[in-house]
């Protein structure tokens, strides 16, 4: 049987031991982005039979946004940082007291994992190969993309397989203080 990945708009909650969506137990599926903590929008992938239709409750996402979804797994730390930073932007959509919906959410998505897939060709991130092994998450020998290092911790600011942003220490991964130093300091205040 072929299986087909689909980039969806649906409703998650929390459960007990995690993040729970209305699909079949035996469909697997990944969270990509949430909108926030608050809200029960998110957009996830899941892998179905070819020719099984979407279940009703998911809605597929906009031409637009599958394919930079899709794009995303060339590029990592795209979809890294702009998971991160949606829900920043969700914070200030509610403050100007904008709407709130699954469009406007895919729409703001979509232009920042725009924009990081744009300004990949001058970001400042770098792979490098992870030495020391945390299980469930980061993988000895595997590389991983670097996309921060905060200088007075030490710590490496680093893109999982699942478009999560870790830290750990910087021992974890072959790389050297000058690659370190091109990485910028999450921490550091932003300049205008």
């Amino acid at each position: 049987m072929m299986y087909m990945r689909h980039y969806v708009a649906s409703r998650v909650r929390e459960e007990v031991d995690g993040l729970t969506v209305a699909l079949p137990e035996d469909v697997p599926w990944g969270l990509l982005a949430e909108f926030s903590d608050q809200s029960a929008l998110a957009i996830i992938g899941c892998d179905l039979p070819e020719d099984d239709p979407l279940p009703g409750n998911l809605h597929p996402v906009s031409p637009e946004l599958d394919v930079l979804l899709w794009s995303c797994q060339g590029y990592p730390p795209a979809l890294g940082k702009a998971r991160d930073q949606i829900q920043w932007r969700h914070d200030e959509l509610l403050r100007a007291g904008l709407p709130l919906d699954s469009d406007t959410f895919q729409r703001e998505l979509a232009t920042l994992l725009r924009h990081h897939l744009d300004s990949q060709p001058t970001a400042p991130y770098l792979l490098a190969k992870c030495v020391r092994e945390s299980l469930g998450y980061k993988e000895e020998g595997a590389y991983y993309w670097l996309v921060g290092f905060e200088r007075q911790e030490d710590c490496i600011w680093w893109v999982s397989g699942d478009y999560f942003v870790y830290q750990d220490d910087m021992e974890d991964f072959e790389v050297t203080r000058e690659q370190l130093d091109r990485l910028p300091d999450p921490r550091a205040p932003k300049r205008d």
